[in-house]
């Protein structure tokens, strides 16, 4: 899921040049009762990710 949200900030922030920071939310459908939870939130801004080596898998952790 780490890569996933990595790819998806930096397609965003390659789509819309102009800004800053993107938030983002993860939902699953929880399965007992069939509602929605979060899996991650955060807000992730350009500087950051244009920052970070994304060698390892373990960088998505970050």
């Amino acid at each position: 899921m780490g890569s996933n949200i990595v790819a998806t900030l930096k397609e965003g922030f390659a789509t819309a040049p102009g800004i800053t920071a993107v938030d983002l939310a993860v939902l699953t459908r929880l399965s007992d009762t069939q509602r929605l939870g979060f899996v991650a939130y955060g807000r992730w801004t350009r500087q950051a990710i244009a920052s970070t080596p994304w060698r390892e898998p373990e960088d998505a952790l970050r």
